[in-house]
């Protein structure tokens, strides 16, 4: 794990991907600035309008995906996102998944 203590990769797997999730996990168990995680969100969880006296959310941190990471979604099962600081060039490619 990073000095910061989260991961600066993150793999994100739809739910209905379980082999690929186990694949992944396995095949990241020993490299600690990756997180392979399930995809838990079923929706937006904000439906209700609830009166707030103020909302302390700055901005949504969530973004629409764009067409590439849709399709990317899609083809392979799993998303890819970015949390921190560029690797090291030091560190040894991982090679083919």
């Amino acid at each position: 794990m990073p000095a910061g203590g989260k991961p600066r990769w993150l793999i994100v797997v739809e739910r209905d991907h379980a082999d690929l999730y186990q694949h992944l996990k396995q095949r990241f168990r020993d490299i600690g600035f990756v997180q392979v995680i399930v995809d838990r969100r079923e929706g937006d969880r904000r439906r209700r309008r609830l009166r707030v006296e103020r909302d302390r959310r700055r901005a949504d941190r969530r973004h629409p995906p764009t067409a590439k990471e849709r399709d990317h979604w899609r083809l392979f099962g799993y998303r890819l996102v970015y949390r921190g600081e560029p690797v090291s060039p030091l560190v040894p490619s991982l090679g083919a998944v």
